[in-house]
């Protein structure tokens, strides 16, 4: 069997009559989307049932704790970021499947052996192929170009990785694992000055990769009107267009960094100004995982009644889709 960085690695292509369901488009792919599975199956299971299922919706590897199976080919797009036919994610990154990462019996990402066993070694293995994945396509293994599913349409996935707050340790990991693979000294390292100290952190630090550049790589507006939406979300207040504000918002998504400096400050108190959440908004929570698992708790925690919260849950079908 052939192995990619150690990996044991198979192609197990979707069938060409059905490119025009699975992969429709040719695809340079310009970043890695990371996902996982929110079940127990082997790699080779996920990858015969998306092979052979009706369903539009796929993904081009899966990687368990023994190997990793591809099912497209890397030259054409997936259905797996859920931004749409002609979303960023859909039609320029690889999608790539963890799986072993929920316990459907116990109904939970807290898994006991042997499944905490093979999650942590498809953790490893995920690693060690993606950052070979990234040489052999000729995409740089930084931050910019390792994407989680939530980056796209925000579907809380992987839900495993945000559940135990390994996202940073999966992308270092697999940045190290690049760097080691080019021979690049590692970037984590903080840069000193020629005085030994490190240098203060300035718009000049992300010189050519402004937020304007960073939110067109990732194909999203980036029009004054929709960075100004952006920063009130991420909690820059007033924002004006500033070098420092600016400097804020391509932080936050680019890297996760907290917000710094001028940010609102939210009370823990509830007001009776709250305004009343439509029932698009309640469904982009419910994707996003802000009311936990199952309907009856998911409507207490909204609020609602019953019947609204079935128009919800037919808004979150409907985009899931």
């Amino acid at each position: 069997m052939a192995t990619k960085n150690g990996v044991p690695f198979r192609q197990v292509l979707v069938d060409s009559s059905k490119y025009s369901l699975k992969c429709p488009y040719a695809m340079t792919p310009k970043k890695i989307t990371i996902h996982a599975t929110d079940n127990q199956a082997t790699a080779n299971n996920e990858i015969s049932y998306m092979r052979n299922n009706n369903s539009s919706t796929s993904f081009h590897v899966a990687i368990d704790e023994k190997e990793a199976v591809q099912g497209l080919p890397f030259n054409r797009n997936g259905w797996h970021a859920g931004d749409g036919r002609n979303g960023y994610g859909n039609r320029n990154t690889i999608g790539v499947e963890m799986c072993r990462s929920y316990d459907r019996n116990r109904k939970t990402t807290r898994l006991n052996e042997p499944l905490k066993s093979q999650w942590e070694k498809t953790f490893n293995n995920t690693i060690k192929f993606v950052a070979q994945l990234c040489v052999d396509l000729g995409i740089v293994a930084n931050k910019s170009n390792i994407k989680k599913h939530q980056d796209w349409s925000g579907k809380y996935c992987p839900r495993k990785i945000l559940d135990d707050k390994t996202w940073d340790k999966l992308v270092n990991g697999i940045i190290e694992e690049y760097n080691r693979l080019t021979g690049k000294k590692s970037s984590n390292e903080p840069k000193k000055s020629s005085s030994g100290s490190n240098p203060k952190e300035t718009t000049s630090t992300y010189k050519g990769n402004s937020i304007v550049d960073y939110l067109k790589s990732i194909g999203v507006d980036s029009s004054f009107a929709n960075r100004k939406r952006l920063a009130q979300k991420y909690g820059i207040k007033n924002y004006t267009g500033t070098a420092t504000q600016n400097l804020q918002l391509l932080r936050i998504m680019r890297d996760g960094s907290k917000p710094i400096g001028n940010v609102k400050k939210t009370s823990n108190k509830a007001t009776t100004t709250t305004k009343k959440k439509t029932i698009a908004q309640m469904a982009t929570e419910i994707i996003q995982g802000k009311h936990g698992n199952g309907h009856e708790n998911r409507r207490k925690s909204l609020g609602i009644d019953k019947e609204t919260y079935e128009k919800v849950r037919a808004e979150v079908n409907r985009r899931l889709k």
